[in-house]
């Protein structure tokens, strides 16, 4: 008898969702199936992964697989990723991406988290060189009382997936520092505008490992 040989987790999720793409393309409801199972079967590829469907109604619709912000995952997102196969009307988007300059730059343009919001134009930014090439950021928040006041952490972190993604923001960035408005930077470097960070963290990155 032939042999018959095992699928990875990455074939086996990729085999499950081919099977539902059809239905998934115009859900959104996430209470329905297939969308209420994906977690479940994404899971079985790493229990730390997560994702997002792009708006429906739009194809390519897109699945991003997300580390859900933690290094240890990137791995099992670069893994699930390669394994991808063609399926129509969908794009596979490794990590959460940037976000694009049109809303970053746009007026009103902003953050609700939880009680807080912030408005990006009212958010400043300094950046340092870190250790090993990547870069220490501080940003200056409305609202926070005090250096790394733990409320205004999480938010931090996705202003800088909003501005840098999600993988530029684990895997470049050495340390994140939240700080009052009042205050100046801790590394006596110039603070300017958040909307100004993309490019100014790209310059840096590039400088720091040039070569």
């Amino acid at each position: 008898m032939p042999k018959h040989e095992s699928k990875s987790p990455e074939e086996m999720f990729w085999n499950w969702f081919q099977r539902n793409s059809a239905a998934m393309l115009q859900a959104n409801d996430p209470d329905s199936p297939p969308i209420s199972e994906m977690q479940e079967q994404l899971w079985k590829v790493g229990d730390g992964l997560s994702w997002e469907l792009s708006q429906s109604g739009v194809t390519p619709r897109q699945i991003i697989i997300s580390a859900d912000g933690d290094i240890d995952n990137v791995d099992a997102v670069e893994r699930l990723c390669d394994a991808a196969p063609a399926i129509p009307q969908w794009q596979v988007i490794r990590f959460r991406p940037r976000i694009p300059d049109s809303v970053l730059e746009s007026e009103g343009a902003g953050l609700a988290f939880e009680d807080l919001e912030f408005d990006l134009a009212e958010i400043e930014a300094a950046i340092s060189p870190g250790e090993d090439g990547k870069i220490d950021i501080e940003l200056f928040l409305k609202g926070c009382k005090e250096v790394n006041d733990e409320r205004f952490i999480n938010p931090g972190f996705i202003l800088l997936d909003m501005a840098l993604g999600e993988y530029d923001t684990m895997c470049k960035v050495q340390f994140l520092q939240v700080s009052p408005l009042r205050n100046r930077s801790a590394a006596g470097t110039p603070r300017f505008p958040f909307v100004e960070l993309r490019a100014r963290f790209d310059h840096l990155f590039e400088k720091l490992n040039a070569g």
